[in-house]
């Protein structure tokens, strides 16, 4: 009974994260009159992004390591400089995208750089986050589903595959993988989706303070934009290594909260 509810859960979180942008562009193209097209513009150039920044961080992610390793940190400093690192990698690769979809695309497509459109874009830029996301749910569901807890011959079969190369270590590594997935709960599931949420407003929020910024001229926008991002980032994957999903899950929502209010006293 209780592996069926946590399997209802993982549907229903897919779902959501699934339906979610396209209910919120739904709403958006009614209210505002704006074209799927510019949702349409956010979730292509939030693929373009990831394309160059994912393969760019798998090239320097050992040197990222090896870096920061050097300094000989306790376990807490390394991963906090760890994060800080990798908040920075994501700031600087979208904010400036961003700004040149505003500057360069919206013009060429003939979108006004305005409130509105930098909402439905940010819808589709964090849209298509969610969904991929979503995707990778699927995939755990199916994973959860065929997972049992793993037996000695199940560990003695493991490393025959492996040509008896594996040390003890990895063995122990892979049994904590799979009991750790056979005892997923509903909680985990809701938090990743209260997390992916959280990410999908803080999406709509960077997208319009770089547009703030190209309509203003004013760099404290495209400032607050980039330095907001690192730190919900670093945020994002320190305090959850640090101190647990809860934890990461409530500032996240402290931070999204607090973002929302102040764009909001700034657009309307």
């Amino acid at each position: 009974m209780g592996h069926s509810i946590v399997a209802l859960t993982f549907v229903l979180a897919i779902l959501i994260e699934m339906a979610l942008p396209l209910l919120l562009g739904l709403w958006a193209k009614k209210k505002f009159g704006i074209s799927w097209k510019v949702f349409f513009l956010g979730a292509f150039f939030f693929s373009i992004t990831q394309l160059f920044r994912i393969p760019v961080l798998w090239l320097i992610q050992p040197g990222i390591q090896a870096f920061i390793t050097s300094f000989s940190l306790g376990t807490m400093l390394y991963a906090a400089g760890y994060a800080l690192l990798l908040g920075l990698m994501v700031g600087l690769f979208e904010e400036p995208v961003r700004y040149l979809v505003f500057t360069r695309v919206f013009q060429c497509k003939k979108v006004k750089c305005s409130r509105e459109n930098a909402i439905m874009f940010g819808l589709g830029w964090g849209g298509l986050q969610s969904m991929l996301i979503a995707v990778t749910l699927i995939f755990t569901l199916f994973s959860y589903i065929s997972a049992v807890p793993l037996t000695n011959h199940d560990m003695f079969e493991i490393r025959r595959d492996y040509g008896n190369n594996m040390s003890d270590a990895e063995v122990d590594e892979i049994k904590e993988m799979k009991e750790r997935l056979y005892n997923t709960e509903s909680a985990d599931i809701i938090l990743n989706v209260f997390a992916t949420i959280m990410n999908f407003v803080m999406q709509v929020v960077f997208c319009v303070l770089v547009c703030l910024f190209v309509s203003t001229g004013r760099k404290a926008y495209f400032a607050a934009a980039f330095m907001l991002h690192w730190f919900f980032e670093f945020c994002s994957i320190f305090i959850m290594t640090a101190f647990g999903f809860c934890v990461c899950c409530g500032l996240m929502l402290v931070i999204a909260a607090a973002s929302v209010v102040f764009v909001w006293k700034k657009i309307k």
